[in-house]
């Protein structure tokens, strides 16, 4: 954050780590405190990015690999990468 009142920021990049069981919780507060404050300034463009990473020890089947692929691409996902 610039401490000079004199010159303004021009970016945000924020991060954060939302953890299971309740993501869609965490995402929601996120979703009102910053991407709201940030999409009601005018001649903002604010992008919002889902990441997700997984390991599965056991491995994925066949059936699940299909199932995450598809529920991917209705979702709109533009990376799939399952393996």
């Amino acid at each position: 954050m610039n401490d000079n009142r004199d010159e303004l920021n021009l970016a945000a990049n924020l991060s954060n780590k939302a953890e299971p069981p309740q993501p869609a919780r965490e995402i929601h507060q996120i979703v009102e405190a910053i991407v709201e404050q940030l999409t009601t300034i005018p001649g903002s463009e604010v992008t919002l990015k889902l990441e997700i990473d997984a390991e599965v020890p056991s491995g994925l089947d066949r059936a699940k690999v299909r199932t995450l692929i598809e529920n991917a691409n209705t979702l709109g996902f533009i990376e799939k990468d399952v393996r």
